[in-house]
């Protein structure tokens, strides 16, 4: 299932940084997911298999190369699943940019575990914690480790304990759109919003005009340094 994440390693410096190759080209190459094939166009189902990407290539490739100009060196993902996003992503930050961690939550078993052991290295260490985010054990551990992106793909209840200068919701369109709204609505000076909300016509046609997925991404906004 992980072998496609080579293609990620094996894509040239200027290819990775254009958002239309990582959209086009390398997304369908790892594989995508076909599990709900009414909310998926074409060009996602056939390109099912190998990592199994559960995203629309056409937000996530924008989001990808957005994030990657933020430089971070460690990254979390709640809810990674089977952890083919999870491997994109680190895959493609390793690549672009300096990252040093990356760690996989789900409250399930994952493949991801056995990836994150072969795919450790000496500049870069990766780990799967099985651990429900509900968990007060869970809820310590990120009170007392920071990153710099957070990824939530599942609902935590509440992202008042996540310690991260940014923050990433998948699913602003269904799960996460609470969440997201109440974040924009109450944090207003804390963090700068950006939303990835591209959609499919053929999809929109299927579901009657309601959009998929989306992306929100929330950064930090720092005080001004004191001279």
């Amino acid at each position: 299932m992980f072998a496609n994440v080579g293609h990620v390693y094996g894509a040239e410096d200027a290819q990775l940084s254009d958002g239309s190759y990582v959209e086009h080209i390398l997304m369908p190459l790892v594989g995508m997911d076909d599990s709900d094939p009414q909310e998926l166009p074409l060009v996602v189902l056939w390109a099912a298999g190998g990592l199994r990407v559960r995203q629309y290539p056409c937000q996530f490739a924008p989001y990808l190369v957005f994030l990657a100009r933020l430089r971070p060196q460690s990254y979390m993902e709640i809810g990674c699943g089977n952890g083919g996003t999870f491997a994109l992503t680190t895959a493609y930050l390793r690549r672009t940019g300096s990252l040093r961690k990356g760690v996989a939550v789900d409250v399930a078993d994952s493949p991801v575990a056995s990836y994150c052991l072969g795919a450790t290295a000496s500049d870069c260490d990766l780990w799967f914690v099985k651990q429900s985010c509900d968990s007060e054990a869970f809820k310590q551990f990120m009170l007392s480790n920071a990153f710099d992106v957070v990824f939530i793909g599942s609902d935590p209840g509440s992202v008042e304990f996540v310690c991260a200068r940014v923050l990433v919701f998948f699913g602003i369109f269904g799960k996460a759109s609470e969440m997201w709204l109440h974040l924009r609505r109450d944090e207003p000076e804390q963090y700068l919003f950006y939303e990835f909300t591209g959609q499919y016509a053929e999809v929109l046609v299927k579901n009657g005009g309601r959009p998929c997925f989306g992306i929100g991404v929330a950064v930090t906004v720092f005080p001004p340094s004191v001279a």
